[in-house]
């Protein structure tokens, strides 16, 4: 585990905690060293799947979300990782305070590029309270004091950040595409429109405006059901208020995770990610749905796959799928399509190994 940056105020000795009482934890993104802090007093609000699960496993006390943490509390303490959104970043600070008691502290910690100057000067341009500012590792640290001041602007804060409607579609800041319907969903969407059929699982499904529009167009009922997959609770509650249909069911799972249901799925559609937590750019991140796809997909399923042009998606898709092909380029993005899923080295291998083993017996 890393050491984190939240702690630098208590390692200065700038302050204390009560030495009894949860203390909350919202926006991590991956386990780190709590220092002093005991972690069975540690109470984390995570609503990525696949982390969520790595501090269950670790035995600490886990939720999908800040509302969900309240019935535990008022907390002695929270400790806040800001994250990049500047809506979402004020909406846990004023989540934060919500939790803890009056007077107790909430310490923040954020990268320099990740805008955490900028909500340091909201805060004091607000007149809260805030203590010494700790810097480290390209970020900083402060404590923020939850008075009566801090509560007033703690309750704005959250009803900006909470989820709303844009251009019909319920989204909420922090979230992927958080504007309004993404361009590269929406050529996907066109390029789909009326082609599939069968059992369809969209990776990563986000708020679900893609899977909203296949089943839409899907004007003679070829789709028998449509599973909508994704790590994020927060997109998929909110792909639940924007799908009607029937034929849509919803899976809070990490997508490199799943497994295939009975035969496997006939098609796969996704827009995956390409970047990781601060922005960084990460292509495994879509080389894992492909290799998810390839896993979940029948004998002759197909994956859709639409990414920026300049994306390097194509030998990865090659090596797990018998046809590859670009069906679609336009607006700087171009839409793959894979077909006859390959399996993995390691699981053909060990296939051609049982053939072989079989034919001498």
């Amino acid at each position: 585990m890393r050491i984190n940056r939240i702690t630098l105020p208590l390692a200065a000795g700038e302050l204390e905690l009560p030495s009894e009482g949860p203390v909350a934890v919202l926006g991590a993104r991956e386990p780190a060293d709590y220092g002093p802090i005991a972690t069975d007093r540690l109470h984390f609000a995570v609503p990525q799947r696949g982390l969520h699960d790595r501090l269950r496993a670790a035995g600490l006390h886990v939720a999908e979300a800040p509302e969900a943490l309240a019935p535990h509390g008022p907390f002695a303490a929270a400790l806040v990782h800001l994250p990049r959104a500047r809506a979402e970043a004020e909406g846990l600070i004023g989540q934060a305070i919500g939790l803890v008691g009056p007077g107790a502290p909430v310490i923040l910690e954020g990268a320099k590029a990740e805008g955490v100057e900028g909500i340091l000067r909201r805060l004091r341009q607000a007149g809260l309270t805030l203590g010494e500012v700790h810097s480290k590792a390209h970020g900083k640290a402060v404590v923020l004091w939850a008075d009566e001041a801090a509560a007033s602007l703690a309750a704005r804060w959250r009803a900006a950040a909470a989820p709303r409607q844009r251009e019909g579609w319920w989204t909420a800041p922090g979230l992927f595409s958080a504007d309004g319907p993404d361009p590269a969903s929406e050529l996907l969407a066109a390029e789909l429109a009326g082609r599939l059929s069968g059992r369809v699982v969209d990776l990563g499904a986000g708020w679900g405006f893609l899977a909203a529009r296949v089943l839409a167009a899907d004007a003679e009922g070829r789709i028998e059901r449509l599973d909508l997959v994704e790590h994020d609770r927060r997109a998929l509650a909110l792909a639940e208020r924007n799908l009607t249909d029937s034929r849509a069911a919803f899976h809070w799972q990490d997508v490199r995770a799943i497994e295939p249901e009975g035969r496997g799925w006939d098609a796969a559609i996704t827009n995956p990610p390409f970047h990781a937590a601060g922005r960084r750019a990460a292509p495994e991140l879509a080389e894992g749905f492909i290799e998810a796809a390839a896993r979940v997909l029948r004998p002759g399923g197909e994956l859709w796959l639409v990414a920026n042009r300049h994306l390097p998606y194509e030998r990865p898709m090659r090596a797990r799928f018998r046809e590859v092909a670009i069906a679609r380029e336009a607006a700087g993005f171009k839409i793959l399509h894979g077909r006859g899923p390959l399996a993995a080295p390691g699981r053909r291998r060990s296939a051609r190994r049982a053939a072989q083993a079989e034919g001498r017996r």
